[in-house]
């Protein structure tokens, strides 16, 4: 029995996705499944040694057994798309762009002096997603004599 085009793409279809199955079912059984897993401990490095490493070692331990209280959150700054609709300014004063920089290496909420900017540790990398009310989607520079973040395509507006 010969194939018609209709029923060749149907049998192309079923075996790209029984290949696509098979690789599947391949990775999960090479990764040892649900079983396997286990939350890492602070020794592990876990998102608090990160942030230890970027200097905020979280809360200290209250001997009482109470947990402390909670930390204030910053509002987030209105959004404008997927960028800032007005600038963040520091009290940090400037000259050029060249003077500013990133607060914290990973997503960065504000821009500061550059000899105030954290640098990364060695051993820790940033995640790659997007956030649009930091540096991933705005800039750092320097506006009215101020460091900034500023959205990239409003500078001097």
């Amino acid at each position: 029995m010969a194939l018609t085009p209709t029923r060749r793409t149907h049998r192309h279809k079923y075996l790209i996705t029984l290949s696509f199955l098979a690789c599947v079912g391949t990775a999960a059984s090479a990764c040892g499944g649900p079983s396997h897993v286990a939350a890492p401990t602070p020794s592990e490095g876990s998102s608090a040694n990160v942030g230890a490493a970027l200097g905020d070692a979280g809360p200290p331990d209250d001997p009482t057994g109470k947990s402390p209280p909670p930390k204030l959150t910053r509002v987030p700054a209105p959004l404008c798309g997927c960028s800032l609709c007005k600038p963040v300014i520091s009290e940090d004063a400037c000259t050029t762009d060249a003077d500013c920089a990133p607060a914290t290496p990973c997503h960065a909420e504000a821009c500061v002096a550059r000899s105030k900017a954290q640098a990364l540790p060695p051993g820790v990398s940033c995640t790659a997603i997007l956030k649009c009310e930091t540096v991933d989607a705005n800039t750092c520079g320097c506006l009215e004599g101020r460091c900034a973040l500023y959205p990239r395509k409003d500078k001097g507006s």
